[in-house]
């Protein structure tokens, strides 16, 4: 079995092994991007903070806006988006294999038997890595959705510190001018 794989890889299947490949270091780098997001949601800021503002401000650009976790965040999401159509490909490629060997088949060729072989490994290597992303998948993605309910809450939180901040501000600039006319 091994072998009739193996003298199959150059005709066709060289090329879903080449997608998969590709695959592997989007999923490489995907895992990179998840666990960096994940590591930045990690924030902690306890209660007895005195100015838990102070301690996430770093994520503010220059005009308010949350930024950093927003950009890894989409980050994030397009290298997920693209590993989970990548995947979607692998049983096209396959069936794109199996019909050009059937091809082949019905032009009249001598070897019959290699043709209907290379049809049916086109379409095993297809299978054997949709179904091998598709497990990956089901952990990626939970750790994906739980990163994207992450930034969502923190996104929140990080906004309401940033609205109580400028309350705070806002009363010891009207207060600080009745100081003067007091000390006057």
């Amino acid at each position: 079995m091994w072998d009739l794989l193996k003298t199959n890889i150059f005709p066709y299947d060289w090329i879903i092994l080449a997608v998969g490949l590709i695959n592997i270091i989007i999923l490489i780098i995907l895992i990179i991007k998840t666990w960096n997001l994940n590591s930045l949601l990690k924030l902690n800021i306890s209660a007895n903070e005195k100015n838990p503002y102070a301690v996430i401000k770093k994520f503010f650009d220059e005009s308010g806006k949350i930024t950093k976790i927003e950009k890894l965040r989409d980050k994030e999401n397009f290298w997920y988006s693209l590993f989970v159509n990548v995947i979607a490909i692998f049983p096209l490629l396959g069936m794109l294999g199996t019909i050009i060997a059937l091809l082949k088949l019905s032009s009249g060729s001598e070897n019959l038997m290699q043709n209907f072989y290379s049809a049916l490994t086109s379409t095993f290597w297809g299978m054997v890595f949709a179904v091998g992303f598709k497990i990956i998948d089901a952990f990626v993605s939970a750790k994906v959705e739980a990163n994207e309910k992450a930034v969502s809450l923190r996104l929140q939180q990080f906004l309401e510190l940033e609205q109580k901040e400028k309350i705070k501000i806002r009363k010891k600039s009207e207060s600080a001018p009745e100081l003067q006319e007091v000390s006057v």
